[in-house]
């Protein structure tokens, strides 16, 4: 799973800069301040669902925006970008 980062990282006793690119493990649960790269990535990243987002140094493609959900009146969540093919979520 490749993901770039949106701000500076500090994991697993290494500092990752913003804009890095790294691959990921395939157990890896990202935040919200990466963004996924591809297909697999992208399907973590919506399955980890909407986070709060800090301050970001590198502005994403895919992200969260809130939108209504299809069939109902309820918002709910729905990724730009890679994800914008998958379905809404309701928080």
């Amino acid at each position: 799973m490749k993901f770039r980062f949106l701000s500076d990282h500090y994991i697993n006793d290494r500092i990752y800069s913003a804009g890095e690119i790294v691959e990921m493990p395939a157990d890896w649960k990202p935040g919200n301040a990466m963004e996924p790269l591809d297909a697999e990535a992208t399907e973590a990243f919506w399955r980890a669902g909407p986070q709060q987002l800090g301050a970001i140094r590198v502005t994403p493609q895919t992200y969260w925006v809130s939108a209504v959900i299809p069939g109902s009146s309820a918002m709910g969540w729905t990724l730009t970008g890679l994800g914008s093919g998958l379905p809404p979520v309701n928080t």
